[in-house]
């Protein structure tokens, strides 16, 4: 997944509360249903991921993405 693709999302993810929850609630499903295509090792990753905020999605994705 590109940076430009994981910047779409967490922009979405910024203004559509609804996105929001899906996204920390099952991040690859919310990124699927969006029509992003996404790897088996981007989906492990993103599944790995325990968020309680934006923010903290944010800097887990940052982590886990950070060194590709």
């Amino acid at each position: 997944m590109s940076w430009k693709a994981i910047n779409v999302i967490l922009g979405r993810a910024a203004t559509d509360e609804d996105f929001c929850q899906k996204l920390l609630k099952d991040p690859v499903r919310a990124i699927k249903q969006q029509h992003f295509a996404l790897t088996k090792d981007e989906e492990e990753k993103l599944s790995r991921i325990v968020a309680q905020d934006l923010a903290d999605f944010s800097q887990q994705v940052l982590t886990s993405f950070g060194k590709e």
